[in-house]
């Protein structure tokens, strides 16, 4: 008798972690269902869910001094990032001509004898004029906030947790997401040297030099020869150019390509703007990674859509439109009319994601899920007509010249390929 209690006190012992466990997991998952049935966009606790899930997650990697030991504490990363950010910030000593500097340093140094006198300001007057800035202003990528933004452009402070680094001179460049970065940017690569026979598409510092002729050996030669003129001026003004991030495309349906530029490497496509141009202009590319991209979207928002009976189908569909709809409605008015076979990879995907939120079986056609929720299927010729009739009153005269029904200058069509432009006689 004994021994008969004291084994089933042994399995009741034995059986309490398993009950336990399945407690706890029975109230987390009532927990969770409790926060999908509050879902709503009215309080915004819809957004803070979606924002926390797509959130770039930084890895956390280890960092170490120069004496190859592991930094632990906050004062030592503090330290280390300021070191690296001082090294970042000078001036490129392999990218310079001296007789140019020589120059730069002179007029910097010399005075205003030719121009009106210069109001008088002091030191604290230029502190004020930056501190009024608002510490609202949201950072760049790397996390420099308005307080590091307000000590432009001579010293910058490292913070890490709760420690401060050291001060630290600025000898060369901006800091990103810095209130006047921009302002200084701009000014600073004003005078980039042009040629008559390229143009030239720029964006903050995406920069595209466009160069077209019939002849693909007159069109290589006038793209090298502004390419030789940036040289020039990058090293007067000791500017270093990312050649990773620098391709050479050649847009033809010839089977040959351009001849090569000088260190720049050739591709079959170019990202410019968020739109991946590929040298036949069929768009392939771009709606393939655009399919790739909501596909991992719809793989970090899936607890909150596949198998989800909780959420309120309109909250789902608030999701589609606001997270994954702008993902591939933008540029829609130039990639709208490519071939169905490329256009069918965003059909596809809306038709996946709406059996998922409704969890409808096989034999429900896609026509009656559009239908029954009323939403359109992947067309352009909507946006691209609203975006056309916005054309005649721009303000760029470049803009405006697009308002027309033919293309300015009437090019040839080739391989009776569709334009965008007849996205306005559908």
């Amino acid at each position: 008798m004994v021994a008969s209690a004291e084994g089933r006190v042994f399995a009741i012992y034995n059986n309490l972690p398993n009950s336990l466990n399945k407690i706890l997991i029975k109230n987390k998952n009532q927990s969770f269902e409790n926060h999908l049935s509050n879902l709503s966009p009215k309080n915004g606790n819809l957004w803070s869910t979606t924002k926390i899930l797509l959130k770039y997650k930084l890895p956390l990697v280890p960092i170490i001094n120069p004496h190859g030991e592991l930094a632990t504490t906050d004062g030592e990363k503090a330290e280390l990032f300021k070191e690296h950010l001082t090294e970042t910030f000078m001036p490129h000593s392999d990218i310079q001509i001296p007789s140019h500097t020589d120059i730069v340093n002179r007029s910097l140094v010399s005075p205003l004898s030719t121009f009106p006198a210069v109001k008088h300001f002091t030191p604290g007057e230029v502190k004020f004029t930056i501190q009024k800035y608002s510490l609202k202003k949201s950072p760049g990528f790397d996390l420099i906030t308005a307080e590091v933004a307000r000590s432009l452009p001579k010293r910058a402070i490292v913070r890490v947790g709760t420690s401060l680094s050291g001060l630290a001179k600025i000898n060369a460049g901006i800091p990103q997401g810095g209130i006047l970065s921009p302002l200084l940017y701009n000014i600073y690569a004003a005078d980039q040297p042009t040629s008559p026979n390229t143009a030239v598409a720029e964006f903050a510092d995406d920069k595209a030099i466009i160069s077209i002729h019939d002849n693909p050996h007159t069109a290589s030669h006038n793209l090298q020869l502004h390419l030789d003129l940036m040289a020039d001026w990058y090293k007067k003004w000791r500017i270093k150019v990312n050649q990773s991030k620098s391709l050479h495309t050649t847009f033809t349906l010839r089977r040959t390509p351009c001849p090569m530029v000088s260190q720049i490497p050739s591709s079959q496509t170019a990202k410019y703007l968020g739109l991946t141009i590929d040298r036949r202009l069929t768009w392939s590319h771009h709606i393939k990674t655009k399919r790739l991209a909501l596909n991992a979207r719809l793989r970090i928002l899936k607890t909150l859509i596949s198998n989800n009976k909780h959420t309120p189908l309109n909250t789902k569909l608030l999701i589609y439109k606001s997270l994954f709809k702008p993902m591939w409605t933008y540029g829609l008015q130039l990639w709208g009319n490519a071939k169905i076979s490329n256009t069918n990879k965003i059909q596809t995907f809306q038709n996946k994601f709406l059996r998922l939120i409704t969890n409808s079986p096989p034999y429900i056609s896609n026509l009656t899920l559009h239908t029954d929720l009323k939403m359109k299927s992947i067309v352009a010729v909507a946006f691209y007509k609203r975006f056309h009739s916005k054309l005649p009153s721009h303000s760029n005269p470049l803009i405006l010249n697009l308002a027309t029904l033919t293309i300015p200058g009437n090019p040839p069509r080739r391989l009776k390929r569709k334009w965008c432009r007849d996205l306005l006689t559908v």
